[in-house]
């Protein structure tokens, strides 16, 4: 099936499936607050959590970036090498499949100018739960177990997709490298959530912009009211 995902200048036809994400409201609030307010260099990017790609190919497309996809869901990567052949960008995309923070990365190339994403941030979730789901995989779609890996998922000491991804960046970070981060409030998520994860690894915001999006374009059109919060952060490695 196919999602149209709209940045300022080229909108483009994404091949998706029924169980990743087919709605693009929080990418497309990236790429408007992206093209904006960029703050410097992006030759190497790390698109963590890419999904089918938005990210991956609006960098790789519109900055002329070297992008490497890391995915765990494998109905996503299908998408995603699909979507890289459709839009003719093997010579600037790759994917990374499984867990990013697990993956054999080698210098050089496993440093980067530029990570972004565009994670599920759930701060509300129980102790039992995560315990409950310990883990669990994206083996069962449209189970409850999948829901949870999709949009809360922490490991058995609480630590979700944000933590690791600042872990990440300690280590495969150039000095002065920047990470972007755009997210909503729908799971409970706040202006400063970002941020302060962000201070407890020591890195330092540059930039922040508050907005809305719809509801409709995140899949929750059912939901009220019929726009939520959207956050874009960038944070910059300074040690």
């Amino acid at each position: 099936m196919i999602s149209f995902f709209k940045t300022p200048s080229r909108t483009y036809r994404l091949e998706v499936d029924r169980f990743v994400c087919n709605k693009f409201g929080i990418a497309e609030f990236f790429t408007n607050c992206f093209c904006e307010n960029d703050l410097g260099d992006c030759r190497k990017v790390l698109d963590v959590g890419c999904g089918v790609g938005p990210l991956a190919f609006f960098l790789a497309d519109q900055f002329g970036c070297t992008v490497v996809g890391a995915e765990i869901n494998g109905d996503a990567c299908k998408c995603f090498r699909k979507n890289v052949d459709i839009l003719n960008l093997s010579d600037r995309v790759s994917l990374v499949e499984g867990d990013f923070s697990m993956s054999g990365w080698n210098a050089p190339d496993a440093m980067f100018d530029l990570i972004v994403s565009n994670p599920p941030i759930d701060d509300n979730v129980p102790d039992d739960i995560i315990q409950k789901y310990s883990g669990c995989s994206y083996e069962h779609p449209g189970s409850s177990e999948f829901m949870y890996v999709t949009n809360s998922w922490h490991d058995d000491q609480g630590k979700d997709l944000l933590d690791y991804l600042f872990l990440f960046a300690e280590k495969h970070l150039k000095i002065n490298g920047r990470i972007a981060i755009a997210y909503c409030s729908i799971a409970g998520a706040t202006e400063k959530t970002v941020s302060n994860r962000g201070a407890f690894y020591d890195f330092t915001v540059r930039r922040m912009i508050n907005g809305a999006i719809t509801m409709k374009s995140i899949g929750a059109e059912t939901c009220n009211p019929s726009y939520v919060n959207a956050y874009y952060v960038v944070l910059q490695r300074e040690k």
